[in-house]
């Protein structure tokens, strides 16, 4: 398969940017990647997919993930509160800590899919207490097929 016409961000040592750029995917890797022209010459037979109007960039790693509290945002929206420790300790972790392991597999889940919704392809939680079941988040990591470095406390 080739993907034509895209912008893409490469991280290559130059850091390059290529417009009316081209990448063939063959099986689950990228085997090319250049002008729409020169990988349509080199790959005739290809089967193409137009990205006209796209970016194309390696997926992003996120290094600061809660997963557990994200069906908890929002929950202090609109309130004043003194301070982050007012916040954490007032409304978060007595919230958090009502957890059953559903809620965090369910927590967990939300936040993964919306990681590869917007790109991330990978990411770190390094606070994933036993209690909220360490097994089950890691279980949904591994069917979503992101990568994941979870961390436990």
């Amino acid at each position: 398969m080739i993907f034509t016409h895209a912008t893409i961000i490469t991280m290559n040592p130059s850091r390059e940017i290529i417009t009316d750029g081209a990448l063939v995917v063959r099986g689950d890797r990228i085997e090319a990647v250049g002008k729409t022209a020169e990988l349509r010459s080199r790959y005739p037979d290809a089967d193409e997919f137009d990205l006209s109007g796209h970016i194309v960039l390696p997926g992003l790693i996120d290094t600061h993930v809660h997963l557990a509290q994200t069906m908890l945002r929002g929950v202090s929206e609109g309130r004043r509160l003194p301070d982050f420790s007012s916040w954490l300790f007032a409304r978060i972790f007595p919230l958090q800590g009502s957890y059953t392991t559903a809620d965090a597999a369910a927590s967990a889940r939300l936040g993964v899919l919306e990681m590869l919704k917007s790109g991330t392809t990978g990411f770190v939680e390094c606070l994933l207490a036993e209690r909220y079941g360490f097994d089950g988040i890691a279980e949904a990591c591994v069917e979503s097929g992101i990568r994941a470095a979870l961390g436990g406390c």
